[in-house]
């Protein structure tokens, strides 16, 4: 039975809670918020322990989940590791580059295992994606966001991160060159993204329109013979074949709640952490690096055109 201890703010330790509870094989030890009083009486309906400090938790945890930034990343899984527990960090494009690698380096020291991030690895589309892509040429993907340009460059980066990883766990190769690019679709909406150009010779193309008129995300795989078209808000994939030998769209759709997936999410995280094997999370490491220094490069406020 591996013991779970959860930092964060309530508001983001009540859903892994929620999930955690669903879960064999698991038990929550408990939680550590900066806000003890907020965090205790959020969590008083779901009977969980709330600690007064981060080293009471920390005695009774095999493994500890960062859930947010309400304090600092860096300390806590600094001070986990070093007290030889495992980490799993939700966020963890709120770190630096430079911060990223001081854990790998002291996980590796300790003997710990830490994994980056929650993404895309347990959607249903995922597999079936992977299972259907064939030397594709051309991969986009879409955000179409209500929030408007102030937020959205609060949000982009856990977007851009969890985009990004999710390609590089369809494609293979590696990334040649990444560019930013920002500008403005019309008077009120504004669009940024990166481009990306693979080793394979394909191009990746990822965009995310502010103030759009509605909320959407998708993705188009563009290869030799068909075209894939992924909803992530229906959770629907479209294959078509193109050419001479076009014929009817395959259409499937997978019922999976938003809940479910984040519940088998979280499971196959601590999963790999206590069978020792948290290779398939490598490539996260690669795309909160990249989130990096794309942000470094894209510019707000919007103010050129390229549309």
């Amino acid at each position: 039975m591996v013991s779970v201890g959860l930092v964060g703010s309530s508001s983001h330790i009540i859903p892994y809670i929620t999930a955690l509870r669903g879960m064999k094989d698991y038990d929550l030890s408990g939680c550590y918020s900066a806000d003890y009083e907020d965090t205790s009486r959020h969590c008083y309906p779901h009977r969980v322990v709330v600690f007064k400090t981060l080293e009471a938790l920390l005695n009774f945890s095999d493994l500890l989940i960062v859930a947010d930034d309400s304090i600092s990343i860096l300390n806590v899984a600094g001070q986990a590791l070093r007290s030889l527990k495992h980490v799993i960090i939700s966020q963890p494009e709120k770190l630096k580059s430079q911060e990223v690698k001081e854990l790998l380096k002291l996980a590796e020291e300790s003997d710990t295992q830490i994994i980056f991030g929650e993404g895309y690895l347990t959607n249903p589309l995922l597999k079936i994606i992977q299972n259907r892509m064939s030397h594709p040429f051309w991969i986009e993907m879409n955000r179409g966001l209500f929030s408007g340009l102030d937020r959205m460059k609060t949000e982009l980066p856990g977007y851009l991160r969890k985009d990004i990883e999710f390609i590089l766990q369809c494609t293979e190769g590696e990334i040649l060159k990444a560019h930013a690019k920002s500008g403005s679709v019309s008077g009120t909406e504004g669009v940024v993204g990166c481009q990306l150009e693979m080793d394979s010779g394909c191009v990746l193309s990822l965009n995310y329109v502010a103030n759009a008129p509605t909320t959407y995300h998708t993705l188009k795989i563009n290869q030799p013979g068909s075209v894939i078209t992924a909803d992530f808000i229906k959770n629907s994939l479209t294959m078509e074949s193109v050419g001479p030998d076009s014929g009817p769209q395959e259409i499937s759709e997978f019922q999976r709640s938003p809940e479910e997936i984040q519940m088998l999410e979280i499971s196959k995280m601590i999963k790999s952490i206590s069978d020792q094997d948290n290779q398939r999370f490598k490539e996260n490491i690669k795309a909160i690096l990249l989130t990096h220094g794309l942000m470094t490069k894209i510019k707000f406020p919007i103010e050129t055109r390229f549309l």
